[in-house]
């Protein structure tokens, strides 16, 4: 992901394998492992030359989209897609019908690590049920305050970073009244997020997209 240099923004296609281990199962660690190179081969083929394509994993394959425009994105995604479901790929005399499920996320100059930019693409193909889709990435939102207000998951994470790096998350002791007369005192250790205008976020707020972004 190094590629994030300059002024151009980018687009992270994470290309899935529908049920690959099945196929893997079915056909072997070999003849899988040529299943997914008959495929690389095909989808490089529909790609265009100035954007980059890579082996992520034993059954993902990514592209670096050199480009913001989500809607042509879109329709290189819906195009791979297609054509790879109307592929009849032929290893070792079987034939196997494929399809893919793939996961859009943006890239700008302002973007995170390498890492969630990779985690949001996958969650993006994770949302499509039963696989064979396009999907770009939205942010989650989450209410906080009496007014209603919404932050985005993109932004509560910016606000946990800035909290640990201040040292500035709030502590609050809670009594725990005993029900069983026990005359110690005991307290409950409560931790509070506070956004930008003061409200506070419990942890069941924050600790999702913290969890996302690694910094748990």
């Amino acid at each position: 992901m190094t590629a994030i240099e300059g002024r151009h923004d980018y687009v992270v296609f994470y290309i899935e394998i529908d049920h690959f281990s099945r196929i893997r199962s079915d056909a072997g660690i070999s003849n899988a492992d040529l299943v997914l190179g008959d495929i690389s081969v095909f989808i490089r083929e529909i790609v265009p030359d100035e954007h980059l394509m890579a082996r992520f994993s034993d059954d993902v394959l990514t592209i670096l989209y050199k480009g913001s425009d989500r809607e042509q994105a879109g329709d290189l995604a819906e195009q791979i897609r297609s054509q790879v479901e109307g592929h009849l790929c032929e290893v070792s005399g079987r034939s196997f019908d494929i399809t893919v499920t793939i996961g859009l996320s943006l890239i700008t100059e302002s973007a995170p690590s390498s890492e969630e930019i990779i985690s949001r693409a996958h969650q993006a193909a994770e949302v499509v049920e039963d696989g064979n889709g396009v999907n770009f990435y939205q942010a989650t939102q989450v209410t906080v305050g009496d007014e209603g207000k919404t932050l985005t998951s993109e932004h509560i994470k910016d606000l946990l970073r800035k909290a640990l790096d201040d040292n500035s998350l709030k502590l609050a002791f809670q009594p725990i009244i005993s029900l069983q007369g026990d005359d110690e005192e005991q307290f409950e250790l409560l931790t509070r997020l506070l956004g930008d205008d003061g409200h506070e976020l419990n942890p069941g707020q924050f600790l999702g997209p913290a969890a996302d972004a690694g910094l748990l």
